[in-house]
């Protein structure tokens, strides 16, 4: 099974370095970016298995993006915030994370989410 590649779009470098280190160690290879215009021009050029994408710093982004386009390319995509801001669902969008949870709590719905086929 080749290694899973997973964009990061958050504006917490913290969180991004977190995460990055974990899901590295697991064995995927991880893009993280702050600015969610560069990471639009990552997906349209790189294959992306997932997306970890901040509710806070890309809301604006994901209402204009294609969501549908992107699943049905087969990239998931899964919603991060705190508290009850990750809870701002965008409808077409299954997956969503509190980032106040655990950081394992987080390979869990990454594993969901890669297993999970939205079409």
């Amino acid at each position: 099974m080749r290694p899973k590649r997973i964009l990061i779009i958050d504006r917490v470098t913290r969180f991004q370095r977190l995460c990055c280190a974990r899901l590295s160690f697991e064995g995927h290879q991880v893009l993280a970016v702050r600015d969610p215009r560069q990471a639009c021009a990552i997906i349209a050029k790189e294959p992306i298995d997932l997306i970890l994408w901040d509710n806070e710093t890309s809301i604006n982004i994901i209402k204009d993006t294609d969501i549908r386009g992107l699943m049905r390319r087969g990239i998931r995509i899964i919603i991060t915030g705190t508290g009850g801001r990750a809870n701002q669902r965008h409808q077409d969008i299954p997956h969503y994370f509190d980032k106040s949870s655990d950081i394992s709590d987080l390979l869990g719905y990454i594993d969901k989410a890669l297993k999970h086929a939205v079409v």
